[in-house]
């Protein structure tokens, strides 16, 4: 994932926010508006291949480098969260506030559980 955080801050200023359609003469076309202007950045030309390009034209804008960004970001807070909750638990155990701490999946405790999905969430 940082690969992905260093894709994204380097690609921050771009602006991707417009699909055009594809027609009969002309490819999909995505890009950014400004100032009532169309700005043509890529080309989609799934339709040569007997495709669509509509989905794929939308994902691009969907993942835009400041949607990734916001997400790597959520990531992080939740990865946080869930360290700090696994610290108050594991605190709580060790005090004997929290005496079980099984847990009936495939994982042997719940630490074990929260351990295996930190790891997962890198």
């Amino acid at each position: 994932m940082t690969d992905l955080k260093t894709l994204a801050l380097a690609a921050q200023g771009w602006k991707v926010d417009t699909v055009i359609p594809a027609t009969y003469e002309k490819p999909c076309e995505v890009g950014t508006m400004l100032d009532g202007e169309f700005y043509h950045l890529m080309t989609l030309d799934c339709e040569d291949y007997y495709g669509d390009s509509m989905p794929l034209a939308k994902y691009f804008v969907a993942a835009s480098p400041d949607a990734i960004l916001k997400l790597l970001e959520e990531r992080d807070r939740l990865r946080e969260a869930m360290k700090d909750t696994r610290k108050r638990l594991q605190e709580a155990n060790e005090s004997g506030v929290i005496t079980d701490t099984l847990w009936y999946s495939q994982y042997e405790t719940l630490f074990d559980y929260i351990d295996s999905a930190l790891e997962e969430a890198r």
